[in-house]
Parts: structure tokens; C-alpha cells; sequence
């Protein structure tokens, strides 16, 4: 009889386990998808870009992938998270200048104009103020535009793990932030990706190939985080942005 009840208590629990299957992602946060999800790749709204998102199986990330999507007027922007990937954050803002009947300035004046509008309320929330460490010109596929590399010291107590909430982790890490602008017909993008270097609390990011002999500190950040890279580099502008609207 002991060893039926073991088996029917075993049978029990699994059955639980079944009714509680795991998140498959991505958790849409902003409410219904506006946008599109085809595999692990999104296309916003207005059909002006696509981008894959930066979780992707077989990486734990994917099943808790957060997805942040807003539509103001002339502007799409999305958001990719994973709680159990604290400190990486990888976003897509898109504005269309033209429609507002605004010329697009240099790639120069577009970094600066969103880190201002864009990055104040991100970075203000942190203890530091942010530095640029490189910029120089860039590709990304059919794309040309200005990739400008970014540190931060951010303290751990702001990332949502429960382990924060013991006031002796609270130390600061390196945020690494890549930004990257480019236009094209108006439509002004900016690609932000950002993780966490030197935080011994958070979950290992995939190292990319090794940086060549001589490499500057943008070819290094982007040694140290393959999923940032594939990121970048999935972007696209969509058929909605070939032309002038």
C-alpha cells in the first residue's frame, strides 16, 4: 500500500506539471500584437522594418522573450526583453521625418537628437552618466548609417531578480550599449542593443568570434555578445519604407 500511495502522489505531481506548461514567448506586454511574429522574426505595424528577435531557441530566453510594441503618430518602436536574461535590452525606434515634414540631418545630429529624446529617461534612472566611448560609420546589410559604442555603470539592485533584493549585491556593472542609426526616404531608425559586462549575478551572454589584432573598442564590444551582433544585423527596412510617404 506504501509504495501505491508513493506512485499515485508521483502520478499527481506530474500531472500538475502538466497543466502548468512553460511560457513559449513571446510575452506580448504593450497588449494585443500590432505588429507581426513570423518563426522569431517581427515586422512592425506600418510595414517600415523587420527584425529578429534576439532570443531564439534553443536559448532559455526565448520561452520568457518580452516584446514592448508603441505606435505614436509617424513612429514605431519596439522593445525585446527576457527576465531571465536581466541587463539585455534590444529595441528598434523608427520615426518618419517626412511626415512631420522634417528634413533627416546627419547620422551625427540623429545620435544626439535620440540619445536626447530617446535615451534621457533610460539612463537617468542609473547612478552615472553614460560615455561615449567610439563612433564611426557603419553597414548593416543595404543599410548605411552611424554605429556609436556606449558604457554605463548601472547597479545590480535595478535589474528584477529576486537575488537583488539582498542589499549586499548591490554592486555596479558595466552596461555595454551598441546604437546604431541609419535613414532611409525619411524614415529614420535607431537599433539599440545593451547588455551587461563585469555582473557576476547575471546569465552569461554568447561570446562572438574574436576580435582581430588591433581592434578598436567597438570590434571588441561586439567580440563579446554574438546575440547583440545577429541582432544588428537582422535588420531590414520593409517594403513600406521604399517610398516616400
Amino acid at each position: 500500500m506504501k509504495h501505491a500511495f508513493i506512485l499515485a502522489a508521483s502520478l499527481t505531481l506530474l500531472a500538475g506539471c502538466a497543466v502548468n506548461p512553460q511560457p513559449t514567448g513571446p510575452a506580448i506586454l504593450s497588449g494585443n500584437l500590432e505588429g507581426s511574429v513570423t518563426a522569431d522574426r517581427f515586422q512592425d505595424k506600418h510595414g517600415w522594418f523587420s527584425v529578429t528577435m534576439p532570443f531564439k531557441l534553443p536559448d532559455v530566453g526565448y520561452r520568457y522573450t518580452q516584446l514592448q510594441e508603441s505606435y505614436p503618430q509617424n513612429i514605431s518602436y519596439v522593445a525585446f526583453s527576457s527576465p531571465v536574461n536581466p541587463g539585455e535590452y534590444y529595441r528598434v525606434y523608427t520615426e518618419d521625418f517626412f511626415a512631420s515634414n522634417h528634413k533627416v540631418p546627419d547620422m551625427d545630429h540623429v545620435a544626439d537628437a535620440v540619445l536626447q529624446v530617446y535615451g534621457r529617461q533610460l539612463v537617468a534612472a542609473r547612478t552615472t552618466p553614460i560615455e561615449l566611448q567610439l563612433e564611426k560609420p557603419w553597414k548593416l546589410g543595404d543599410t548605411e548609417g552611424l554605429l556609436r559604442f556606449y558604457t554605463q555603470k548601472v547597479p545590480t539592485e535595478l535589474l528584477s531578480l529576486d537575488i537583488m533584493q539582498n542589499p549586499g549585491l548591490a554592486e555596479d556593472y558595466t552596461a555595454y550599449i551598441l546604437m546604431y542609426v541609419t535613414a532611409r526616404n525619411g524614415k529614420v531608425v535607431m537599433l539599440w542593443a545593451e547588455w551587461p559586462e563585469d555582473c557576476g549575478v547575471c546569465a552569461p551572454v554568447p561570446a562572438g568570434a574574436a576580435p582581430a589584432s588591433g581592434a578598436d573598442s567597438i570590434d571588441r564590444a561586439l567580440a563579446t555578445d554574438a546575440r547583440a551582433v545577429a541582432f544588428l544585423n537582422s535588420f531590414s527596412y520593409g517594403t513600406a519604407a521604399s517610398t516616400y510617404q
